[in-house]
């Protein structure tokens, strides 16, 4: 077969294979419309409502996030993704202590009917990865009064922190 016939083949190719990718990316993104009512959760009197993460367990949604004015980890549930009941604490901070008078950035998975939740505890400037486990995803137990990782080499200088 003749090199230039070969070099167009593969020319064409490419040329259908971005045209296929582009139409697919449109059309992806064509079904996402901003929902009206946003915020869905926080502003107001609840003041901020961040660093969310959201599981469904049958029916029912569960976001669990940072709650800024309680500096705390809240849950809200849902029925249908948008309608949200008020954040109520599922882990709050630790009167003394020296990591976990601040919390934030939760992740939770639920695995073997366990909610198991890895959360970031402030103080100081400084932060540590902690974790708690609950069988209702409600009422929580962390599982050490002691961080389960903490900045120890210099190239974390003070600071680690649970990234969803």
């Amino acid at each position: 077969m003749n090199k230039n016939i070969v070099k167009a083949f593969w020319a064409l190719a490419v040329v259908v294979l971005i045209c296929s990718f582009t139409s697919i990316k449109e059309k992806a993104s064509a079904k996402w419309v901003k929902y009206e009512n946003n915020p869905v959760l926080g502003g107001g009197d609840l003041g901020t409502v961040f660093d969310i993460c959201v599981l469904k367990n049958k029916d029912t949604y569960k976001m669990y996030s940072s709650w800024r004015p309680k500096k705390s980890i809240a849950l809200s549930t849902s029925k249908d993704g948008k309608n949200w009941t008020t954040p109520q604490i599922v882990l709050a901070p630790v009167d003394g202590s020296y990591w976990e008078s601040d919390m934030n950035r939760p992740v939770v998975v639920f695995k073997d009917g366990l909610y198991h939740m890895w959360y970031t505890g402030q103080n100081n400037g400084k932060s540590w990865i902690g974790y708690a486990i609950s069988k209702d995803g409600i009422n929580f137990e962390r599982q050490s009064k002691e961080p389960v990782l903490s900045a120890d080499e210099p190239w974390e200088k003070v600071a680690v922190m649970c990234l969803m």
